[in-house]
């Protein structure tokens, strides 16, 4: 059984690694070095919003977010904001995503602060557990994109794969495909019925990134869609309305550029029924063996019965 990962977990890792260990959940210990960091969960409530939900691509997410107040403590104002800077990076990596945050002054503490929240999707919704899986009625289709895809850059890519929302880490530059939406058509009566899909393939690199940059990638994507039809033969249809561009996303730490490669395509899904096989009992038997007269047989079963 696959232990989920706690996201508690995850950020008093992140932020103790930020200031020797001093990172604490909900109080301060006395006697404490400075810089140091307290952390809590502010709040937990449904929510439906349009939200930077992973590194990808923004988009309507819907679940219980759990709102995070992070506290820099500092001796000095510039010590907090560097703090404060290194603490978003280290946590926007995790996926949390910064909403607010404001500077101050503990007159009791006599210490600088930097209080921050920071909200994070689905953390307490059931743990998905596995990789996402293609629909099946076009899992031939996807699995020839993917396959063309993976072969045509060898190496250049880290990843490819069918996307997957609220992925927290991946490997660039990556290239994902994701089924935006299909519909049926009107079938011919040859046993196939048509499905038209709107396909798209995401191009993520890091901005670091100087040889190949999403744009690049989304260009070369585009050429390889051109009149492909994944080896699949006759069963689909040329690519149609092959377009490129930005995705629009809430950026993150490790600061990925995102490009969408999208084309129209139709697949004929064979909808027959295959030959049932025959497992019948024969209806009579008829043996018997003689040189002269070869077709003389004797009936020993006739319609199932001992005669």
């Amino acid at each position: 059984m696959n232990t989920p990962k706690l996201i508690e977990a995850e950020i008093a890792a992140a932020l103790a690694l930020l200031v020797a260990d001093r990172a604490f959940p909900v109080v301060m210990p006395q006697n404490v070095e400075y810089p140091a960091i307290t952390f809590h969960r502010l709040k937990s409530e449904q929510r439906t919003e349009d939200a930077g939900v992973d590194e990808i691509r923004a988009r309507p997410a819907q679940g219980i977010m759990s709102t995070f107040q992070i506290v820099i403590w500092a001796k000095s104002y510039l010590e907090g904001i560097q703090v404060f800077r290194q603490a978003k990076d280290a946590l926007e990596g995790l996926g949390l995503f910064l909403d607010n945050a404001a500077d101050g002054y503990d007159d009791k503490a006599e210490l600088y602060t930097v209080v921050q929240e920071y909200g994070y999707f689905g953390d307490l919704n059931p743990e998905r557990v596995g990789a996402a899986v293609s629909p099946p009625i076009i899992a031939p289709v996807v699995n020839g994109i993917l396959d063309t895809v993976r072969n045509h850059f060898e190496q250049r890519i880290a990843m490819v794969e069918w996307y997957s929302p609220f992925r927290l880490q991946y490997a660039t530059p990556a290239v994902f495909l994701e089924l935006s939406n299909m519909s049926l058509g009107t079938p011919k009566g040859d046993e196939t019925i048509p499905v038209n899909c709107n396909f798209q393939l995401l191009a993520a690199v890091p901005r670091s990134v100087g040889d190949i940059s999403a744009r690049d990638l989304a260009a070369e994507l585009s050429a390889l869609v051109y009149f492909n039809k994944w080896n699949q033969g006759a069963s689909v249809s040329i690519p149609e309305d092959i377009s490129a561009d930005p995705v629009v996303y809430t950026p993150t730490g490790s600061g990925l550029l995102v490009w969408s490669v999208s084309w129209s395509q139709t697949v004929h899904v064979d909808i027959s029924e295959p030959e049932p096989p025959c497992h019948l009992p024969p209806d009579t038997v008829l043996a018997g063996y003689n040189d002269e007269q070869p077709g003389n047989y004797e009936t020993l079963v006739e319609d199932n019965r001992p005669v």
